[in-house]
Parts: structure tokens; C-alpha cells; sequence
């Protein structure tokens, strides 16, 4: 039983996360990419992807020294169209000790995610002064 902060799924358990409204887009903090851990995503129960530790591994920019070099890193899985939109996500360990997660983002939407760029903070202030010295 976990009894942390964190969600994680020990070897052969899983967890699912039903959400009520359909997403586009969903983020988390892939702690520590082990052997046997699963992301799938569904709408109802149609499996729409799903990404296994042999995907994601590979490309982690950031490896651990120990535990054969497992990677790290924050996972995002997009919408490209309405096809793959989802409202279950399953995180399940098959292998090894554990599936640990953190900080999971979640966007409500359908179709293709497509993330809104928010400006810095001083580029809002310089163009606020640009159009009142406009008027």
C-alpha cells in the first residue's frame, strides 16, 4: 500500500485515473523510467496508446548513475485529432519495483492540443508601454 505523497504502482499493480471530461493533453513527471512501467491512455475502455519503459528510455534527457542507467524526465502525450482523445489513463508496473509519478497536468479539450504561448512578463509590460504612448 502507498502511503506517500506520490502516486505510484508497485510490481504488478496498476492505477487508473478516471477523469469526467474528455482530455487532449496529459503531463507528468516520469521519476525514475523502470523496467515494466506503462502509461495507457483510453477513451471509455478503447485503448488509444500506450508507452511502455523500451519507449520512453531511449530518449530521457537525464539518466540516473544507478539502477542500469534508467532515465528520467517529464512526459507528455498530445492529441494530434479527435481519434486520440482520451479520459483514462492507466499507470501500471509489470516488472521490477515500482512506477513512481509526480506533478501530473491534464488539459480539457478535444481535437488536436494545441498549447497557448503566454509572453513573458517583461515583454507584457514593454508592449503595455508601447500602446499607451501610441494613443
Amino acid at each position: 500500500m502507498n502511503t506517500s505523497n506520490y502516486l505510484v504502482a508497485f510490481q504488478g499493480d496498476k492505477v487508473t485515473i478516471d477523469i469526467e471530461k474528455t482530455l487532449n493533453y496529459s503531463g507528468s513527471n516520469w521519476d525514475a523510467i523502470s523496467s515494466g512501467n506503462i502509461f495507457s491512455f483510453y477513451m471509455n475502455d478503447r485503448l488509444i496508446q500506450s508507452f511502455s519503459t523500451a519507449d520512453v528510455n531511449p530518449v530521457a534527457l537525464v539518466s540516473a548513475a544507478q539502477h542500469e542507467g534508467e532515465g528520467k524526465g517529464f512526459v507528455h502525450f498530445y492529441s494530434t485529432s479527435n481519434a486520440d482523445n482520451f479520459n483514462r489513463i492507466v499507470i501500471e508496473q509489470n516488472d521490477g519495483s515500482g512506477f513512481e509519478s509526480d506533478n501530473h497536468s491534464f488539459h480539457a479539450g478535444t481535437g488536436k492540443f494545441a498549447p497557448t504561448l503566454v509572453p513573458e512578463p517583461s515583454i507584457v509590460l514593454g508592449l503595455a508601454t508601447i500602446g499607451s504612448t501610441l494613443r
